[in-house]
């Protein structure tokens, strides 16, 4: 039978699935989106929608420009100044493509 579960849920459920039988331990780094979007044949958005889920939930963390960590348990929430430099960082990557796009498609802001 087919499956109705929305794509970021199959990769998301996967990464569960690697924690719980220990596939992944505190300190490990996490596959890569690419790897996640080629394992899966899902977009790179879902891929990260997915490692975003499991920040949310206090099981990931992200190094900017490394990837993504299994979070020990326990950790500290990040800091304020933590979580506002990995926003700056992804809207920095989401400016670097909409601006590719638009010189792509001729379009100017």
């Amino acid at each position: 039978m087919p499956t109705t579960q929305q794509p970021y849920l199959r990769v998301l459920e996967a990464l569960r699935e690697a924690l719980e039988q220990g596939r992944l331990a505190p300190g490990d780094k996490y596959p890569s989106i690419n790897a996640l979007v080629k394992d899966h044949g899902v977009a790179h958005v879902t891929a990260r929608r997915a490692l975003q889920k499991l920040q949310e939930e206090g099981r990931a963390h992200p190094q900017q420009g490394v990837g993504w960590f299994v979070t020990e348990p326990g950790a500290a929430e990040p800091t304020v100044e933590e979580r506002l430099r990995d926003m700056e960082a992804r809207l920095a990557v989401v400016e670097g493509q909409l601006k590719d796009l638009r010189s792509r498609e001729g379009t100017s802001p």
